[in-house]
């Protein structure tokens, strides 16, 4: 599976899941709010992904 973290918060936080998510075999894309936002890039990361987290 495919996943998109959507990181509103920082690195940290997503860290431990992350890590269980890797350990299942999951293919994982990150994106960082935190600064300049590339709405486009985000758009088409959004689109390519199986499931989609906020952390």
């Amino acid at each position: 599976m495919k996943l998109l973290y959507v990181l509103k918060c920082g690195r940290n936080k997503y860290s431990e899941c992350l890590l269980e998510e890797l350990a299942e075999g999951n293919e994982i894309d990150v994106f960082d709010l935190s600064g300049d936002i590339d709405y486009k890039d985000l758009l088409d990361k959004v689109e390519a992904c199986d499931k989609l987290l906020n952390v």
